[in-house]
């Protein structure tokens, strides 16, 4: 909380870790002041459909569950309780003072565009009693994975569908590092021959899996959104995560040295664009940025040998990817020529993949005894997902959301049904709502 004549920011409510809790959001002030309806979601939480909505009070701390089942909370002049639940906006009566619902929710409007991972409801209701809301649907879990191959020929992994993101292959390519978003975030790995799922991390809050070289180790970042930190955890969970050397209000692990002596991550601070960060995991180095550029940066790859860096920059104002000499100074050189995100090297060298739009480029390249890359080639077109809707932001820069073999033959690619229908090109304002509210509340 802030005071209204302003001064530093206080912790309002803490959460109640013992019991559980994961995650408040999306908090709204009740008349009064005295008390707030917020969303939270605890260890149990499959999905924000399934998350609680409370009420809480400041002076005293006290929690009270109003709705088991819902998200995004907003409280309308009618007298009622507007949340979101499967896409659909629902009311039930609701006495600010006495901090109860009373009767039975009833939906009051379908098709609202909202996210099951993230919780997050488009739509608000002014103090007159007025709605806003985009109209859409309720994205989150229709995500399945498939290898495809050079020619675009795809094939499902045996693997149910579920919030996939940002997955990659295990150096021996025995395993595959995903994350499964949700109202909890973690860290999970399959086994392609046994067909073992296993989770690596259990807190909820853990994103971006990295593997470590010598495949012993994952690295991640951990923290609630926003502050992220660096984090690695042996993968057979012999020992308890560890934080690991880094700099920055938000970082993201994106790739170890092959030697695996230093962490290439990208950081983010306010009012700053995102870049790229090197952490040395040996000794006692303070984390270095890659170079001083004023432009958002992401994404960035170490090459096979250890000599370079591939990177994705929007310095020419569309997003390019670039390779850069590593430890550096060096020239920088752009590989990609009608725009470019995501780059991944060839573990067997020779080649550089990147994505633009639908497409999978790749460019020839070699690293000696200097840097060259011929023209990029697009190997298919395919409808798959580059991050959009997630709860982790947007695509761009940063994002990473496909993996390719060590032999440059197949891509990991996760296929997102619902990512066409998270997007809306409307805003819809009813002035009056809340009498129309009032009618459908007599009818229930």
């Amino acid at each position: 909380r802030v005071a209204a004549a302003g001064g530093q920011p206080a912790e309002a409510a803490t959460l109640d870790v013992a019991k559980g809790e994961r995650v408040y959001k999306f908090p709204n002030a009740l008349p009064g002041g005295k008390a707030a309806v917020l969303t939270i979601a605890t260890t149990d939480t499959e999905s924000f459909d399934d998350a609680h909505i409370i009420a809480f009070v400041y002076a005293t701390g006290q929690k009270k569950v109003l709705i088991e089942g819902g998200t995004h909370p907003r409280y309308s002049a009618s007298g009622h309780l507007i949340y979101a639940r499967n896409g659909n906006l629902l009311a039930v009566r609701f006495d600010p003072d006495r901090l109860e619902v009373t009767g039975q929710p009833f939906t009051v409007l379908e098709g609202v565009l909202m996210s099951r991972n993230s919780g997050v409801a488009n739509f608000d209701v002014s103090a007159s009693g007025d709605l806003a809301y985009i109209p859409g649907h309720a994205e989150g879990g229709a995500r399945t994975l498939a290898w495809v191959n050079r020619d675009g020929k795809a094939e499902k992994l045996p693997l149910p569908p579920r919030s996939y993101l940002h997955p990659r292959i295990s150096p021996d390519s025995r395993k595959l590092a995903i994350e499964i978003e949700g109202s909890n975030h973690d860290i999970y790995v399959y086994d392609f021959a046994s067909g073992v799922l296993s989770n690596i991390t259990a807190n909820g809050i853990s994103h971006w899996p990295v593997w470590s070289p010598d495949g012993r180790d994952i690295g991640y970042r951990s923290g609630p959104m926003g502050r992220f930190k660096l984090w690695q955890v042996p993968v057979d969970r012999s020992q308890a995560p560890r934080q690991l050397p880094a700099e920055g209000v938000s970082q993201s692990a994106e790739s170890y040295s092959p030697d695996g002596q230093v962490l290439a991550y990208t950081e983010m601070r306010p009012g700053a664009p995102s870049s790229i960060m090197l952490a040395s995991l040996q000794g006692d180095a303070k984390p270095r940025p890659m170079d001083n550029s004023k432009y958002v940066q992401g994404s960035p790859k170490f090459s096979p040998d250890g000599k370079w860096l591939a990177f994705c920059s929007n310095e020419s104002r569309t997003p390019q990817v670039y390779i850069q000499a590593f430890p550096g100074p060096g020239p920088k050189t752009q590989v990609s020529t009608d725009g470019g995100t995501d780059p991944v090297w060839k573990r067997s060298g020779g080649e550089i993949f990147y994505r633009n739009g639908d497409s999978m480029m790749a460019v020839p390249v070699s690293t000696a005894p200097t840097f060259t890359a011929g023209r990029p080639q697009e190997l298919w077109k395919g409808h798959y997902s580059h991050g959009m809707s997630s709860s982790c932001g947007a695509p761009g820069a940063t994002s990473s959301n496909y993996d390719v073999t060590a032999d440059g033959q197949r891509f990991l690619m996760i296929k997102d049904d619902d990512q066409d229908r998270a997007t809306s090109t409307q805003v819809v304002v009813v002035l009056g709502w809340a009498d129309e509210l009032n009618r459908m509340s007599t009818r229930t």
